[in-house]
């Protein structure tokens, strides 16, 4: 029992069958101070035909849980986890109790805990059959409780679940280094998501074990694995860098890119459309393709995104910004949540554009234009959602490149050029030349911001790069956004195109606009929306 606020209390309980629990299960009862009760839970199972007596003994499940944790994870596990492939365990009953669940203790042998099983009612949808609860812990790794079969020829698993080292907690820049860090929590919380795309169930754990590596992000600092010291704190574990240290830019990165999955994944980039994952879990798109997200000391490059076909390598680098005019060395990128979205955001382009296993989609100079102009548009947007209304901000790299107002021509909310530069000096490589893409995006944005609908200008602008030919136009890609709003058919439609033909005339790619390739050369602008 719990007190509430205004002395009301909540009693929680949980459903038996013949002295047998039903697992997963459970139910809230809240009383009010007047004696009012309201209950919430899972629905009542019906489990009056499962035979109470197990033809599996403990030992037999047991050594099946064990040798599950010993190939890693599946479809039956909720948390991902590595092969735990140290481990030799003979199992042993210690002491049995004569109780209807028969809880047993067996040998710790290489746990770090006595082995624990019982008996229980596993609810697996509309059929409830007898099984093993069996916890296994494994030092720095997680507590495991796997339901192996109680019925049958041969013991097999059902489910798989671990609290753990998984939950974590890190001071972190969510902007910039320049702006204050914050205790986050990995992976961020439900509500930190924009209402119109919130899940319903949480993440999956971004943390496997007690460093900065799980299922969607590898950290490495240069070519080494990473390795971050952590204390244990009642909340999970806490990642402890060094202040102006390497792996302080590592648990940055680790988290500004874990974020990035979770919050692409709601916008129409999941497993199904190539994204970043070791194990997939939906049965779709092609596993073993981790983004390794390496931090360096160098300024060659600035930051990198190489995103190969679905299932290639991914690789994220991520060193110190590099000014070219004047010559100068900025700041670490890893520091700036603008230059990592950015990038992470061309791993999204380049496997979206032309279909997951089309690598080189983007190679002529408006689609790599596009890339980048994408790839500012997410940077910008995303970090505003977050920012006070009166302090959003349209610069992109200030941080890391340590010029006020950023690296593009204007800041984008101020851009006053158009595609009329296109080619001239000052617009001639594929930055300079996608930010006037980029403006526009980000003028559509605000405009649907204003309507309230900033979710569903995420989704029609990764929704667009789905239906892109190879090397495609500034011209196929603003008719690409119309496509997909015609396909999305929201009560607002029409508010919505007149928001894109709105943006996209302002700088000159109106309904009458062309251009005769995919160069800098041979556009002809139009204002007309």
């Amino acid at each position: 029992m719990q007190h509430l606020l205004g002395d009301a209390y909540s009693v929680h309980g949980q459903q038996q069958h013949r002295g047998l629990s039903i697992y997963p299960h459970s139910i809230v009862f809240e009383v009010g101070a007047n004696g009012d009760v309201k209950a919430d839970g899972d629905p009542l199972v019906a489990a009056d035909d499962v035979d109470v007596v197990p033809e599996i003994g403990v030992e037999a499940a047991v050594r099946t849980a064990v040798r599950h944790l010993r190939r890693g994870s599946d479809q039956r596990c909720h948390t991902p986890h590595e092969p735990v492939d140290r481990l030799r365990y003979r199992s042993r009953v210690m002491s049995a109790f004569p109780m209807p669940n028969r809880p047993t203790v067996l040998a710790k042998g290489a746990f770090d805990a006595p082995v624990q099983a019982n008996l229980a009612i596993f609810r697996d949808g509309d059929q409830p059959q007898l099984a093993w609860l069996v916890s296994l812990v494994v030092k720095h790794v997680a507590d495991f409780t796997i339901v192996v079969s109680a019925t049958g020829k041969q013991p097999r698993v059902l489910d798989c679940a671990a609290e753990a080292a998984s939950a974590c907690i890190a001071r972190v820049f969510p902007f910039s280094a320049g702006e204050p860090a914050v205790d986050s929590l990995f992976p961020r919380p439900l509500a930190d998501y924009p209402a119109g795309i919130r899940p319903l169930q949480p993440f999956r754990d971004w943390v496997e074990k007690d460093q900065p590596l799980g299922n969607n992000i590898e950290m490495r600092v240069g070519v080494n694995k990473c390795v971050v010291p952590s204390t244990i704190e009642p909340a999970g574990r806490r990642f402890t860098p060094a202040a102006s240290s390497l792996e302080e830019q590592a648990v940055n990165a680790f988290f500004v890119c874990n974020f990035m999955h979770d919050f692409f994944s709601l916008i129409g980039f999941g497993e199904e459309d190539g994204n970043f994952q070791q194990q997939n879990f939906g049965g779709k798109g092609k596993a073993g393709d981790r983004l390794v997200v390496s931090i360096f000391t160098t300024a060659q490059g600035n930051a990198n995104m190489r995103a190969q076909n679905d299932g290639g390598p991914a690789e994220l680098s991520l060193g110190l910004w590099r000014n070219d005019n004047p010559p100068s060395t900025g700041r670490p990128t890893a520091l700036d949540a603008g230059v990592v979205i950015h990038e992470y955001a061309h791993g999204v382009s380049q496997r979206l554009v032309s279909g997951r296993l089309k690598k080189t989609a983007l190679s002529q100079p408006q689609p790599l234009a596009l890339g980048e102009a994408w790839s500012d548009y997410f940077a910008i947007t995303i970090l505003n959602f977050y920012r006070p209304p009166n302090a959003r901000r349209f610069t992109f790299a200030e941080f890391a490149s340590g010029i006020a107002g950023g690296v593009r021509p204007h800041p984008y909310d101020r851009f006053t050029s158009d595609v009329t530069k296109l080619g001239a000096k000052g617009f001639d490589e594929q930055h300079t030349a996608g930010s006037i893409f980029a403006a526009a995006l980000v003028r559509m944005h605000e405009e649907l911001r204003t309507l309230s609908l900033e979710e569903t200008a995420w989704r029609l602008v990764v929704d667009s790069m789905k239906v892109l030919k190879e090397n495609p136009t500034f011209l196929h890609a603003r008719d690409a956004l119309l496509s997909a709003n015609a396909r999305l058919n929201a009560p607002q439609a029409a508010a919505i195109e007149s928001a894109i033909r709105r943006a996209f005339a302002q700088f000159g790619m109106g309904r009458n606009a062309s251009c005769k390739n995919t160069s800098f050369k041979g556009f002809t602008a139009d204002f007309n929306a």
